[in-house]
């Protein structure tokens, strides 16, 4: 991938989660006012579908981010430079559980923290079930499921000492679903465990963020 894509694929991502529908090359001048042609930004949305960074709903639609473009933005938000600390977006927490709850109303998304006796806390079923992303019968069975499945993962979750992002079914805890990406972190002292899992069209950079100063709270 060369730097003209990746650029192009870096915007029509940010724009897509904002949007929550196809990006075209026309939204993508317009827009941002770039300083290639209509065509060469075509032609480089081609390239990028055609390698697999994204997809179309139908044949003449606009362009929809798949997980391995998701993956690319990941890494750029895992290796960037952490934002100042006087611009926080968080709190601090006395409780686990205040945490919890935060990040499920603050990102839409399910959310559970493990502490050290394995007490779980979970919040944000309703945010992430009413996620426009999710919309059939499948998808609700599935985050149904995924939901079930909560208590039996606390033991693997309270084990990851590493903080990480997994998009699809990249991640080592549940492998039922491409839909959704998982943040997941511990506590300097390993104390406490939190995951926040939403549909993989997030903002990773502005959650990545405030995810790891919640972590750092405790």
């Amino acid at each position: 991938m060369n730097d003209r894509q990746r650029q192009i694929l870096s915007i029509l991502i940010d724009d897509y989660v904002e949007e929550n529908k196809p990006i075209s090359s026309g939204f993508l001048v317009s827009r941002h006012h770039l300083e290639f042609s209509p065509a060469t930004v075509r032609n480089e949305l081609a390239e990028l579908l055609e390698n697999g960074y994204l997809k179309k709903i139908y044949f003449s639609s606009g362009n929809v981010p798949t997980n391995k473009a998701y993956r690319l933005k990941v890494e750029e938000v895992l290796v960037s430079e952490p934002q100042d600390s006087r611009q926080s977006q968080s709190e601090n927490f006395s409780s686990l559980e205040g945490a919890v709850s935060f990040l499920a109303k603050r990102f839409g998304a399910l959310t559970c923290g493990v502490d050290e006796d394995l007490n779980l806390f979970i919040d944000g079923i309703d945010e992430l079930f009413g996620q426009p992303d999710f919309n059939t019968r499948d998808q609700y069975l599935i985050l149904g499921r995924l939901v079930e499945c909560l208590q039996e993962m606390k033991k693997q979750i309270s084990h990851q000492s590493e903080n990480s992002i997994f998009v699809g079914r990249e991640n080592p805890f549940w492998d039922e679903s491409d839909d959704l990406s998982w943040l997941v972190g511990s506590s300097k002292n390993n104390y406490v465990n939190i995951v926040s899992i939403g549909p993989t069209r997030m903002p990773y950079k502005k959650n990545w963020q405030i995810f790891k100063e919640v972590l750092e709270n405790f």
